[in-house]
């Protein structure tokens, strides 16, 4: 059988960034919406089933117009779906046409349709047995980490992340996997799948001497990226303290054109201390005082410089 596994769709919850107000109820029915488009994508590529392992909803309250809508994507869906629940999660009613609910959470438990093992782990190892019988796909769920093992005794493991991301920092890839469950040999396929990917850009502006070329290099970096991705654009390295830019302008500007998007300025100001001793200007006194400051790391530091060269030179603070 060709088997649909997922994880934590976490319908309800909101993301891990300031995405503005307007957006919040958007953000979640895409939530749902991206399990919907999942798993009709799935039927396409030859899914027979679909195993939801945990986490269809996020922790805490969650709005019953999310849970009902929820409902009708499940029950509509061309193909059966178990769905893993645990405890302190929403709970689906118990008679949804389509759907199978299971419970794993004090130990493993075969799921004998499906041909797999399933754990939701806490402080207890998965029981011997489930590596010793029929069943050679192990799925185990330690919150928001979903674990595959197959193979000959579950000895590979492939990790997966939620169908939809919701931060920045998840370092595990979105979407679903297709596995065989008559044969577990087979490595499984990674579908990714995104309404919203979360993508994270460093342009290349180490040594930027000139303002232009540097808004230039970020807006160049950005310009092939889907408009409905969250963007999170790191600069970083050296910048000349006289090349002025203003990044909540740029955000500003980017905002306009993806779902989200965020600047996070990590430069350091580019400052030659060669120069800096012949200097007696008011200027490079206030350079020198804030650079001898150990307790500032390079960035603080490198946000002071520009807040007083910008005022010391007509331009708008931005701190």
């Amino acid at each position: 059988m060709k088997l649909m596994v997922c994880a934590n769709p976490g319908i309800g919850r909101l993301p891990d960034f300031d995405l503005p107000v307007e957006k919040l109820s958007t953000w979640q029915r895409d939530c749902v919406l991206a399990l919907k488009r999942a798993l009709a994508d799935a039927k396409e590529k030859g899914a027979q089933a679909c195993f939801i392992a945990g986490g269809l909803f996020c922790e805490g309250f969650v709005p019953q117009s999310l849970v009902d809508v929820t409902v009708s994507v499940l029950s509509g869906a061309e193909i059966p779906i178990w769905v893993a629940q645990g405890k302190g999660e929403t709970k689906l009613p118990g008679d949804i046409r389509n759907v199978v609910l299971v419970q794993g959470d004090e130990k493993a438990v075969p799921i004998d349709d499906l041909g797999v093992w399933y754990c939701c782990r806490r402080d207890f190892d998965v029981p011997h047995n489930a590596a010793n019988t029929k069943f050679d796909i192990l799925v185990e769920r330690v919150r928001d980490e979903v674990d595959i093992l197959f193979g000959e005794a579950n000895r590979e493991k492939f990790s997966m992340g939620p169908v939809e991301p919701y931060s920045f920092e998840c370092a595990l890839p979105s979407g679903y996997c297709l596995l065989d469950s008559d044969d577990p040999q087979a490595n499984p396929v990674w579908v990714r799948r995104a309404i919203h990917p979360m993508i994270v850009v460093e342009p290349d502006i180490d040594g930027s001497a000139d303002t232009k070329k540097l808004v230039a290099s970020i807006k160049e970096k950005v310009k092939d990226i889907d408009r409905s991705a969250c963007v999170r654009i790191e600069l970083r390295g050296k910048v000349k303290l006289g090349v002025y830019y203003n990044p909540v302008a740029l955000e500003n500007s980017l905002s306009d054109r993806f779902y989200y998007a965020e600047i996070v300025d990590l430069c350091f100001a580019d400052v030659d201390a060669d120069e800096l001793e012949l200097d007696v200007s008011l200027l490079a006194e206030f350079v020198r005082q804030v650079m001898s400051d150990d307790s500032l790391s390079k960035p603080e530091q490198t946000r002071i410089l520009r807040c007083g060269w910008n005022v010391l030179n007509g331009k708008r603070t931005i701190e």
